[in-house]
This record gives C-alpha cells, structure tokens and sequence, in this order.
C-alpha cells in the first residue's frame, strides 16, 4: 500500500508473511517479535532521512502477545494464593495438622501432573486458554481429598473411631461412593466439550477429564492410603481453632468470670434431687 496525504507520500505498506502459526505458543511469538525487530532495527540506519522512520505491525497475533505473557504470570500467583488458602480450608475443615499436610501434598501432586499431562503429552503450551483455566485446576483438585479428609477425622468425632486404619475403612465406606459418582458427573461434563469445535471448549473439556482423573487417582491411591500408614490416631496433631478461639474468650474475662462459671456449673450438676409436681385436672405426675 502506498499513502499520500495532501498530493504528498507520506508512507509505504509493504505486507510480509511470517511462519509463525495462529494460536502459537508464548515462547514462539516472542522469539518471532524479537526477530522482526532486530531486524527492522537493522534495516533504519541505511535509509534515507527524508523517509523517515521503518516501523512494523503485527496486527493482533503480536498485540496479544503481552497479554499471554501477563495472564501466564497471573496463573503462577493464582497458584501462590490457591495453595494457601487451599491449605486453610483444608486445615479449617479437618481440624487436624497432618491429615491437612498429607491432603495439600496430594493437591501440588495433582496440579504438578495435569501441568506435565498437557505440556508433555496434549503439546500444549500455557497460552491465554491454558493460563486461564490453569487455576480450576486447583479447585477440581481440592474437592476429593477435603471430602475424604474430613470423614477420616469425622470418624474419631462421630463414631469414636481412633485408630487410622478404622478411620480409613470409615472414610472409604461413607464417602468413597460419593466421590465416585461426583467424579463421574463431572467426567461427562467434561466429554460432552471435547466434539466443539471451539478450541478454548475442546481444551477445557480435555483439562476437566485429565484433572478428574488425577483427583481420583492421588486421592485414593496416595493421600488415602498414606492416612492409613501414617495418619493421626486419636487426637494427635488436632488443631480446632474454634475451640481454642473460645478458651481465649474465657480467659479474657478474667478469673473472677471463671470462677462465676465454675460455681454455676457446681449449683446446677451437683445440687440436690428435686422432686417436681404437676397437676392437670385432677390427675398428678411426679418427676424424680
């Protein structure tokens, strides 16, 4: 293309392809964009003053490229912030230290595999899809090993259960089936994406599937079975803040407060037997 402006030249269009691919890899683009302006900044000097400066346009394949680049930089502090408040559910949820370590381990296990799965075996590369869904990754993650977890400890709290093996066998026979069937359901949630056409569907559809099997393949075969070799029995390694948020309450009143407390409680569980009378018409009942 050629420009005049006023009867004057004031630029020249001259349109290039390149071997970049549509919906290349970040590392790609940035390798192509660095090439074509080493090499318009190569071309600059020889020209002459009167034409002016040798720019270039990329159109939106290199306008894109800076966005990729901030939403791949998102996806590693989406997962900076995940892990710690995974972490706090986790360890609000269970009310126990180590089965909460042993669930989040089993979390970055999973994480850490998808990741693999799609950069070794899919050829994916974190592009703007990938970048963006990167952090459900996390979430899918989470659910199986928090339902299991919490039903090891609910054992101990429900069914005084406190030996870890019992609270495995619990755990597996209350919620194995439960995690099953939610895992199927979102498995064909999954499969019904992978036929569209869209590829940012198709990719999700794929994610979901290979998280999915992930979450019940470490949950089961890894967190699980570590909780039953060498999971807390008992009230080892319990951590109940609700609990010990109300101890500090109660020793925030002082011990003229507790005191009061104790007398009351003295009053009310070892006072005398009473013996209560209620009359309705003419009919008696005594209450020992």
């Amino acid at each position: 293309y050629i420009g005049f402006i006023d009867g004057h030249l004031r630029y020249v269009t001259v349109s290039t392809s390149l071997t970049m691919k549509q919906y290349s890899a970040i590392q790609e683009r940035r390798e192509v964009i660095n090439r074509v302006i080493h090499f318009v900044d190569g071309q600059q000097p020889p020209l002459p003053p009167e034409l002016g400066d040798l720019t270039y346009d990329g159109g939106w394949e290199f306008l894109w490229t800076d966005t990729f680049e901030a939403l791949r930089a998102s996806l590693f502090e989406g997962l900076a912030i995940c892990f710690p408040l995974a972490f706090a559910v986790l360890l609000f949820s269970t009310e126990n230290l180590l089965v909460s370590l042993y669930a989040i381990f089993g979390i970055a296990l999973i994480v850490a595999s998808v990741l693999g799965t799609i950069e070794y075996i899919y050829g994916w590369d974190l592009g703007i899809v990938e970048s963006l869904m990167g952090n459900l990754v996390v979430g899918f993650s989470v659910d199986y090993t928090i339902h299991l977890g919490h039903m090891f400890v609910a054992a101990d709290k429900e069914h005084n259960l406190r030996h870890r093996v019992d609270r495995f066998s619990f755990a597996i026979r209350k919620m194995g089936s439960t995690v099953v069937v939610g895992a199927v359901t979102t498995l064909g949630a999954g499969l019904f994406l992978l036929p569209c056409q869209l590829v940012s569907l198709n990719k999700l559809g794929l994610l979901m599937i290979t998280t999915i099997f992930f979450s019940l393949l470490y949950s089961f075969g890894f967190v699980m079975p570590l909780l039953a070799a060498a999971g807390p029995s008992g009230d080892r390694f319990a951590f109940r803040p609700l609990s010990a948020l109300k101890r500090m309450v109660s020793k925030a009143h002082g011990p003229e407060r507790a005191e009061a407390d104790g007398l009351q409680g003295s009053w009310y569980h070892r006072g005398p037997p009473v013996n209560l009378l209620f009359g309705v018409g003419s009919s008696t009942l005594r209450l020992p």
